[in-house]
């Protein structure tokens, strides 16, 4: 769906530069600024909303998204 926006907190901090779509989401892969050593945790927070001017159509829309980790060191 290409009404729906994501944005992304790592560390506090955004990830993206600017909110995006999942397509775009998809077709791109994230690089996290200050990536964890080894066994430290830090949550990850994905919010995906939809704009005040999303249309009527958008309405019980259901989206599925995979999501993929690689870890290098």
């Amino acid at each position: 769906c290409r009404q729906l926006v994501v944005e992304m907190t790592w560390r506090g901090a955004d990830v993206l530069d600017e909110p995006t779509t999942p397509a775009d989401l998809a077709a791109n892969a994230i690089t996290l600024p200050d990536p964890p050593a080894a066994g430290e945790h830090f949550p990850l927070t994905v919010q995906v909303s939809l704009p005040e001017n999303a249309t009527a159509p958008t309405s019980g829309v259901t989206l599925s998204q995979p999501l993929t980790f690689t870890f290098s060191a």
